[in-house]
C-alpha cells in the first residue's frame, strides 16, 4: 500500500469516526429516552436501529462517497447491522448483568460503551470490505 493510499484510507477512517459519533449520539439519546418507558433490551434495540439509519446515510454519501443506486448496499448494510445488532444487545445485557448492584445510570453507560465498541469495529470492517467495497476502493484509487 502506497503512502497516498494510506492517507486516503486514513481520511475514510476519520469520516467513519465522525459519522459514527453522530450515530452513537442518536443511539445514546434514544436509549436513555426510551429506557424510562420500556425494558433496557427493547430500548437498546430501537436506539441501535435509529443510529443505524444515521450511519447508513452518512457512510454511504460522505465516508465512502457511494453514488450507486443499487439495492445491494442497503441490503448488505441491513444484513451487517442485523448481525451486529445481536452482538450489541448481547454485549449490553452481559455488561448490565455483570454490573448489577452498581449505580443504574453508570451501569447503563458502561454497558452502552462496551456494546457500541464491539459493534463499531464489526461495522467498519463490514462496510469497508462488503457493503461499500467498490466505492471504498474507488475512493482510495481516485482521490
Amino acid at each position: 500500500m502506497s503512502f497516498t493510499e494510506i492517507v486516503r484510507s486514513t481520511n475514510q477512517i476519520q469520516r467513519f469516526i465522525v459519522v459514527g459519533i453522530l450515530a452513537v449520539l442518536t443511539d445514546l439519546s434514544t436509549y436513555f429516552l426510551l429506557g424510562n418507558v420500556m425494558t433496557a433490551g427493547c430500548a437498546k434495540a430501537i436506539a441501535y436501529l435509529a443510529g443505524m439509519v444515521v450511519g447508513f446515510l452518512g457512510n454511504k454519501y460522505w465516508t465512502f462517497q457511494s453514488r450507486r443506486a443499487s439495492i445491494r448496499e442497503p441490503i448488505t448494510y441491513i444484513a451487517l447491522y442485523a448481525a451486529t445488532l445481536g452482538c450489541n444487545v448481547i454485549a449490553n445485557a452481559v455488561m448490565l448483568s455483570a454490573l448489577s448492584g452498581a449505580n443504574e445510570t453508570a451501569a447503563k453507560l458502561i454497558a452502552f460503551v462496551v456494546a457500541t465498541g464491539i459493534s463499531t469495529v464489526l461495522n467498519f470492517l463490514g462496510m469497508r470490505f462488503v457493503t461499500f467495497r467498490r466505492s471504498a476502493l474507488k475512493t482510495i484509487s481516485t482521490t
